[in-house]
Order: C-alpha cells, then structure tokens, then sequence
C-alpha cells in the first residue's frame, strides 16, 4: 500500500527516512509492520519501503541564469 508523508516544513520528515535508512540512528525504535527495523536487514526493510528523492525540474524556456 502506497504512502507518503505529508507535512509542514521542519517537521522531521527527512529525518524519519534518514533514519529508517540507517543513515542517522534514532534515539528511540522505529517498527516496521511491528517489527523493529534494528532487526531487520536492509533487503527486508527494502521490500516495505521504496524512496524516490524530489527532483526540481527546470523549465525548458528557464536559462539558469
């Protein structure tokens, strides 16, 4: 089932998906269907969760400058 998280700015949604990720470890647990995702590997995390980074897409009649 797909979702997304909606929210204001700074409201750590970033950080949320750093920290699924393991990039940044959070100071409490994060579960994941309930199960703690410190105990699962990244291939299981990877079959709950995909992540597609926000692209800014520029006009093609914008020169940059």
């Amino acid at each position: 089932m797909p979702c997304f998280f909606p929210g204001i700015i700074l409201s750590g949604k970033t950080m949320l998906i750093k920290c699924i990720d393991r990039i940044l470890k959070p100071k409490g647990s994060i579960f994941l269907d309930g199960r703690d995702i410190e105990a699962m590997s990244r291939q299981d995390i990877a079959r709950y969760i995909g992540y597609v980074p926000p692209v800014q897409l520029q006009h093609p009649f914008d020169s940059g400058l």
